[in-house]
C-alpha cells in the first residue's frame, strides 16, 4: 500500500475525524507545551527540585490529604495517564492505562480513592472515580458539557469541580471564537445531588478549593469575556480571589492583591495561588511572602502542613521537523510539527514554517530526511501551500497584527489593521521569490486554485487588493 503523508492543525494532539479514515500519516501542529516536567520545593521556593523526570509531558500535580502520596498526569507512556509518587521520589506507578485523556486527580480524604477527568464517553470530559486498591473505575458525572478541576471536600460529603455544562459559549468580544464560561458544581461522591454553587450569569469561576472544616470554597472568579484575554495571554487581565459558603451561597472577596490570579489554594493564614501576569509571574501569597517564580510554573499543589509546594514547569520548543507522536489508531502514524504544515502529498514532501534565529524561516522537507531552508524573513511567515503541480509555495509573510493582536474584536469592522501582511510565492527550491499583494490590508492564508492559475486568500483591512497568478 502507499502510504500517504497528510497535514493538519489541531489542539492537545487530536487526530482531526475527517481524516481519521483517509491516510495513514498525519503531520501536524500541537498547540501548547513541547515538555513539562514535576517539580517540588519549599513554600517559598528553595530547594527545588524534579520529581519523576521523565523528559516529556508531566503536569497537574496533586499532593495527598497525609502528603505521603502526589498523583500527577503525564504523557510518557503515550497518551495522558495518571501517576502517582511519593514525595521522596520512590514507589512510583501508573494509575490508569486508557487511550482516552486522563487527567487533573484529586485525593479522597481517606486517600483510597482519586476523582479525576477523563474523556472515555465519547470524548466529553466528565469526572470519574478510581479505587486505589482494587483500580475499578465509574463514571461520576455525565453529559455533553466539560466537567474539570474536582475537589474532594476534607469531610468526604462533597466533590466540587468547575463546569461548562450550563453555558452556551458565547462569542468572545465579538469574534469567531467561542468563550468558555465555566461555574462551580458540587456532587455526592455516590453521584448524587449535583447542583450549581454558583450563579448561572456572564462571569467565570474555576479550580475550587475547599477550607479545612468543608464549609466554604474558594475559586478564582472573572467576566466571562475576560477569559478570552487571559487565554490569549495578550491582556493583564485582573481577576478575584473568592470564598463561596457552601449552606447560603454567600461570596466574599479574599484579598490578595492586582493581578491575574489563578489555581487558589487555602493554607493557614494565608492563601497561595498562581500569578500569571507581568514581571511577577509564578507563585505568590496573599500575604506577600515570595513564592516559586517563573512565567512557566502551572497548577501548584502545597503539602498538608504547607511548608512544601509541587508544580509543573512547562517547556516549549516547537521544532519544524516532524516529531513522531503516539497515536491511539495503531493505523495512523501522527507526527507533530511547527505551525500549520502543508503536505505535497504525491511528491512526498512538506513545507513548514517556524521562528528561528534573526526571524522566521520557511522549510521544505520529505519524512526521514533534513529540512531545507528556503526563505527567510525578519517578522513572520504563515500558512504555506503547494501548488497542485508541486512546483511553487504561497504563503504569507509580514508582521500580522491583524491576526495576531487578539484585541482586534474591540475594533470596529474595517479599521486599519498597522502593517498588516501580504502573500507571497516561491518556487519549491526557494528561488522566484516575489510578493503579490500589497497595501494596509492583511493578507493572508493562500491557496492554489486546482489549475494553478489563481490564488485565494484572506484579507482584513479598509480595501481590497487585486492577486496575480
Amino acid at each position: 500500500m502507499k502510504r500517504a503523508l497528510f497535514a493538519a492543525a489541531c489542539c492537545a494532539g487530536l487526530l482531526l475525524p475527517s481524516l481519521a479514515g483517509a491516510a495513514d500519516r498525519v503531520l501536524f501542529a500541537r498547540l501548547g507545551p513541547t515538555r513539562a516536567g514535576i517539580y517540588l520545593s519549599q513554600a517559598d521556593g528553595g530547594g527545588e527540585r524534579a520529581l519523576a523526570a521523565s523528559g516529556s509531558l508531566d503536569y497537574d500535580p496533586a499532593w495527598s490529604p497525609k502528603g505521603d502520596w502526589i498523583a500527577f498526569t503525564s504523557e510518557r507512556n503515550g497518551s495522558a495517564d495518571l501517576y502517582r509518587v511519593h514525595p521522596d521520589g520512590s514507589g512510583f506507578e501508573r494509575l490508569t492505562d486508557n487511550p482516552a485523556y486522563e487527567d487533573q486527580a484529586a485525593f479522597s480524604p481517606d486517600e483510597k480513592s482519586i476523582v479525576f477527568v477523563s474523556t472515555r464517553a465519547a470524548g466529553f470530559a466528565n469526572l470519574w472515580i478510581l479505587d486505589l486498591a482494587s483500580r475499578s473505575q465509574h463514571a461520576l458525572t455525565t453529559g455533553e458539557g466539560g466537567d474539570f478541576r474536582p475537589a474532594w471536600s476534607p469531610d468526604g460529603q462533597w466533590i466540587a469541580f468547575s463546569s461548562d455544562r450550563d453555558s452556551d459559549l458565547p462569542n468572545a468580544k465579538g469574534r469567531w471564537e467561542r468563550l468558555h464560561v465555566a461555574g462551580i458544581y458540587l456532587i455526592h461522591p455516590d453521584g448524587t445531588g449535583l447542583k450549581r454553587l454558583t450563579a448561572k450569569d456572564e462571569n467565570f469561576c474555576g479550580s475550587p478549593k475547599w477550607s479545612a472544616d468543608s464549609k466554604s470554597l474558594i475559586a478564582y472568579c472573572m467576566k466571562g469575556q475576560d477569559t478570552w484575554e487571559n487565554r490569549a495571554g495578550n491582556d493583564p487581565t485582573e481577576d478575584r480571589l473568592e470564598r463561596i459558603d457552601i449552606a447560603t451561597g454567600d461570596v466574599k472577596a479574599v484579598e490578595a492583591g492586582p493581578g491575574l490570579k489563578e489555581a487558589p489554594f487555602p493554607l493557614s493564614g494565608d492563601t497561595g495561588f498562581l500569578r500569571r501576569d507581568g514581571a511577577s509571574q509564578g507563585i505568590s501569597y496573599a500575604s506577600g511572602k515570595p513564592g516559586p517564580r517563573g512565567k512557566d510554573i502551572r497548577v501548584p499543589s502545597w503539602s498538608p502542613d504547607g511548608k512544601q509546594v509541587v508544580y509543573s514547569r512547562f517547556i516549549t520548543d516547537r521544532r519544524p521537523d516532524p516529531v513522531r507522536m503516539w497515536s491511539r489508531d495503531p493505523g495512523i502514524e501522527l507526527y507533530a510539527t511547527a505551525m500549520l504544515p502543508a503536505v505535497d502529498s504525491a511528491r512526498g514532501r512538506f513545507a513548514v514554517a517556524s521562528p528561528g534565529a534573526g526571524g522566521s524561516f520557511l522549510y521544505v522537507g520529505e519524512r526521514d530526511k533534513t529540512l531545507r531552508p528556503v526563505l527567510k524573513r525578519p517578522d513572520l511567515i504563515l500558512g504555506p501551500q503547494w501548488s497542485a503541480d508541486g512546483k511553487q509555495i504561497v504563503v504569507g509573510v509580514g508582521s500580522f497584527k491583524g491576526f495576531l493582536d487578539f484585541t482586534v474584536g474591540n475594533k470596529k469592522p474595517g479599521d486599519p489593521v498597522n502593517g498588516g501582511a501580504q502573500v507571497a510565492i516561491l518556487n519549491a527550491d526557494g528561488s522566484g521569490y516575489r510578493v503579490l499583494t500589497s497595501g494596509a490590508n492583511n493578507n493572508a492564508f493562500p491557496s492554489f486554485a486546482p489549475d494553478g492559475k489563481s490564488i485565494v486568500y484572506r484579507t482584513l483591512g479598509p480595501r481590497a487588493t487585486a492577486c496575480g497568478s
